[in-house]
């Protein structure tokens, strides 16, 4: 039937899709055609001159960097859709404003430092999606000419730390999508000018903490996320009552439905919009209580309130809404033994689907499943699955609209029918797939379709593997062709990680953020492997961010891997094992230079600062945060000269900073928090011209110090706020 349907599609498209494996040397009568054309492998000895001249759409399906020439593009005076999204990264060249007619620009993982001003003149320009571009610090000051834009998606962008304010004057735009700006500090007035915005996308600007006042004129907006805006908190003039976020966010507009405040850890409850239909605040540990007035949310169809642990109770009000997805994951015994006598219709807590008896029919409740179509399935309790024939007949395969799915047995289990292997082979998820988290499996091997995951769910882009107690080697993750993150979590049996776990040449070609967590049997890692000719390649070439958390005896060989962000929490070893690496070696080049870089760490016997020298690999850091058993800043750091921010935290044993902190000649950040043996400043704060911002937290003595009239005018220079909380 497939072959059927490929003849067909060929036949019907005939001579107007042409697929090139390189571009070609001349052009033929057979071009004319063409309209839509895919190139595999960008050759930059070969001109793209030879491509068809009416080309309406051209996608590059090379998965390695792409440094286009200027001028490619000259030949293609027809283009309207240029898509690089198959790449590992692209380089894009300032000739792209000559594509006049282009509609759509899709150009994940760009090396520019800035987004093209040339781009502007791509007057007619309606989609552009430069996701995963950290290195772009900036965009054109007359990004606003776009006027046509009206989808742009910047997620993972996380250099840009500010919009221009022409960015209002973009008045089509309906889809914004700033997820992961980590480096935004504040959003412009002017975006109140997008009166057409319905999608804005926030979640993971962690450094936004005010909404401007202006967005109350989005009076389409439908969907608005601001999960992990940590210290957001709220408007500038706090709305017409001090009530917190949630107040403030009730008077932006009357048609929100999709509101989503997840890690929002300075929510405080006013009124809720009364037109949501989905409301998100989940992971909140602060949030205590819900008002009553939750309860006029007639067109509340889901609410997430899972982790919420303070919570204990729901108000008595929420019995007269037509919930059908009450979720309370994570949250307290309390709260769960209240809602279990709320309505029948709260019962179903979908996207969570907890497995338990069917005492009546003597099986699980799995059946249930059968029949529900959702984006989004947590199915947890796996171990309470009586037979094989249960799962089979949820059909799990055929939920076409899943793009979410977590398949989660318990970790403490007292009775259990099937083997977790069995029962896994029958629950094969839809190809469509995006994102799949397995934990609490414990079998030591898996099933068919997981071994061959790269040719069933070609479309995952996450994958997280996690609780697995006997498992001591991975399915083969390598080869998944759109795969950009992978989580590891508590894998005790998992020793190392080497060539076999890459699988050779062109793996992990797009993989951006890996994390490693609560690994205690993880000892090494090798980040390169061999590939011919004794030539080196990184084991993830493109990576963005790299966690490493509670891994105590992970060392790192032969050379740090390539990353822009790191966060090394509790994990001493990987820090002495880049201390021991040469710099020089021929297997630490790397083009993606470290901007950002936390470190959490344990108590050793021998002085920790004598030992941190790892600086050396990573000159470009324009971000360092340090936590932990310090008892002074290492001396290498002096030579961070590119640093903008520094963090230190919890450095308890820190008495003074030193005199050479006045090397750091482009700090402009300083946050010290809970380093309470530090009683002064040192006399070189002075020289930190550029500092504006100087932070205190949790430390009375330094206040003191910082409030006297003496010292005040060694501040003086600082000239944003100091803030004592």
């Amino acid at each position: 039937m497939h072959d059927l349907v490929h003849d067909l599609a060929r036949l019907t498209v005939a001579d107007e899709l042409i697929v090139f494996d390189v571009a070609p040397q001349r052009n033929t009568h057979v071009h004319k055609y063409c309209h839509y054309s895919l190139l595999r492998k960008y050759d930059q000895t070969v001109k793209l001159e030879n491509m068809p001249s009416k080309m309406r759409a051209l996608r590059f399906s090379d998965n390695g960097e792409l440094d286009i020439q200027i001028g490619a593009f000259s030949f293609a005076k027809y283009l309207r859709t240029l898509d690089f999204s198959e790449c590992s990264g692209i380089m894009l060249p300032a000739s792209i404003g000559i594509l006049k007619q282009l509609r759509c620009l899709i150009a994940p993982r760009m090396k520019n430092d800035s987004l093209p001003e040339c781009i502007t003149e791509l007057s007619k320009l309606q989609y552009l999606n430069i996701t995963g571009s950290s290195k772009i610090t900036e965009l054109p000051r007359s990004i606003g000419n776009l006027g046509c834009l009206q989808y742009i998606c910047l997620s993972g962008c996380s250099g840009i730390s500010e919009l221009e304010e022409s960015f209002g004057d973009l008045k089509c735009m309906v889809h914004l999508d700033m997820s992961g700006c980590s480096g935004l500090t504040e959003l412009p007035d002017s975006l109140g000018n997008l009166t057409n915005l319905q999608h804005l996308e926030l979640s993971g600007c962690s450094r936004v903490k005010a909404v401007p006042e202006s967005l109350c004129g989005l009076t389409q907006l439908q969907y608005l996320n601001l999960s992990s805006c940590a210290y957001l908190e709220g408007l500038p003039e706090g709305g017409s009552q001090p009530e917190g976020l949630l107040e403030d966010l009730r008077i932006l507009t009357n048609n929100l439905k999709y509101l989503r405040l997840r890690h929002c850890y300075q929510l405080r409850c006013g009124d809720f919009i009364a037109t949501l239909t989905n409301l998100d605040v989940s992971c909140n540990l602060n949030l205590a209580y819900l008002p009553e007035s939750i309860g006029n949310l007639k067109r509340l169809r889901t609410l997430d309130l899972s982790y919420c642990s303070q919570l204990k109770s729901v108000p008595e009000s929420i019995r007269t809404l037509g919930l059908r997805s009450l979720v309370l994951d994570g949250c307290s015994d309390a709260l769960q033994d209240k809602a279990s006598s709320l309505p029948a219709y709260y019962a179903q807590t979908l996207p969570v689907f907890e497995v338990g008896a069917d005492h009546v029919n003597g099986c699980s409740n799995l059946h249930l499943l059968k029949g529900i179509h959702v984006s989004e399935l947590r199915i947890c309790c796996l171990e309470k699955v009586r037979s094989l024939e249960e799962a089979t007949k949820v059909m799990l395969s055929d939920k076409n609209y899943l793009s979410v799915l977590t398949l989660a047995w318990s970790t403490k289990r007292a009775v259990q029918i099937l083997e977790d292997k069995d029962l896994l082979e029958q629950l094969v998820p839809p190809t469509g797939l995006k994102s799949m988290c397995l934990q609490g499996y414990s079998s030591t091997s898996f099933p068919s379709w997981l071994m061959c995951i790269s040719r069933h769910l070609t479309n995952l882009v996450f994958i997280e593997l996690r609780d697995l107690p006997t498992c001591r080697n991975l399915p083969p993750l390598k080869q998944l062709p759109h795969l950009e993150k992978l989580s590891l979590r508590n894998l005790p049996a998992i020793k190392r990680m080497d060539r076999e776990f890459c699988g050779g040449k062109g793996a992990f070609r797009r993989l951006s953020t890996f994390e490693v967590r609560d690994m205690n049997g993880l000892e090494e890692w090798n980040t390169t492997y061999s590939v011919e000719d004794g030539v080196e390649e990184f084991m993830f070439p493109v990576l963005d961010c790299l966690k490493i958390d509670r891994c105590p005896r992970l060392r790192l060989k032969p050379c740090p891997p390539t990353f822009r962000e790191c966060v090394i929490n509790w994990s001493n070893q990987v820090i002495f094992s880049l201390e021991e690496v040469d710099k020089t070696s021929h297997h630490c080049s790397s083009s993606r230079p470290a901007i950002k870089l936390a470190l959490a760490i344990s108590f050793v016997e021998i002085n920790p600062c004598q030992s941190i020298r790892l600086f050396h690999h990573f000159p470009a850091l324009r971000e360092l945060c340090i936590e932990g058993h310090l008892t002074s800043l290492p001396e290498s750091m002096r030579h961070l000269t590119s640093l903008e921010s520094l963090t230190l935290a919890w450095c308890r044993g820190i008495s003074a900073l030193p005199e050479w902190l006045g090397d750091l000649s482009s700090l402009k950040s300083l946050v010290i928090e809970g380093c309470r043996s530090i009683k002064s400043l040192p006399p070189c704060i002075q020289q930190l011209t550029k500092l504006q911002k100087l932070e205190i937290r949790c430390n009375q003595d330094l206040k003191k110090w910082c409030e006297s009239e003496e010292n005040k005018a060694k501040l003086a220079h600082i000239n944003i706020r100091v803030s004592f909380t």
